[in-house]
């Protein structure tokens, strides 16, 4: 991805803290990530609504989930903002039930979000993917993109978007190698 293109300024401090501003003016947030456990390859930041995937070094997927379980018969709306480049084996913004198991491959590089029959994703080279197949979608992301959901829970349907230079690119419907910064921007709970 240019970097040029980016939606949001995004800066690193000496201590690789990112911050970022992306022309946010509504600072609605009814979603946290989950804490993590103390040896976790995840590190909250930001009152629970920043994410630092392998702080120190990759052994394998490290992946996130939100506090909110999302209810049959609503709607959600989230946006993704990558604070940091992105590389390795995959970065994907998607959904899962709870049958889903972040930790199932921490020892191992692959796509975890998208892998099985529980989860569906979009990763940052622009493809979706549900049950390991994977099919072209959309724009690819990187640094500097906000990547937005909206789930429809009535119809099952979704759409996902990214913000690039002020513009949106819509289409309808976890991290594997290296350091990678996302965090929450704009969240909003249940739209009924």
């Amino acid at each position: 991805m240019d970097v040029t293109s980016s939606f949001c300024d995004c800066e690193s401090d000496l201590d690789n803290n990112v911050k970022c501003q992306c022309g946010e003016e509504f600072d609605a947030n009814e979603w946290w990530w989950e804490h993590a456990p103390c040896d976790s390859t995840v590190r909250l930041s930001c009152n629970q609504r920043g994410v630092l995937f392998n702080p120190v070094y990759s052994v394998g997927t490290a992946a996130v989930r939100g506090t909110m379980p999302l209810i049959q018969g609503r709607q959600y709306l989230w946006e993704i903002k990558m604070l940091s480049s992105i590389h390795g084996t995959d970065v994907v913004v998607g959904i899962g039930t709870a049958n889903v198991d972040l930790t199932a491959h921490s020892r191992k590089f692959i796509t975890l979000v998208g892998n099985d029959s529980e989860s569906w994703g979009y990763s940052y080279r622009g493809d979706v993917i549900h049950n390991n197949n994977r099919r072209d979608y959309g724009p690819t992301f990187g640094k500097g993109s906000i990547v937005g959901v909206h789930l429809n829970m009535w119809t099952g349907c979704g759409i996902q978007y990214t913000k690039e230079s002020g513009s949106l690119s819509y289409d309808l419907f976890h991290h594997g190698e290296f350091s990678c910064q996302i965090g929450y921007n704009n969240v909003l709970g249940s739209l009924t």
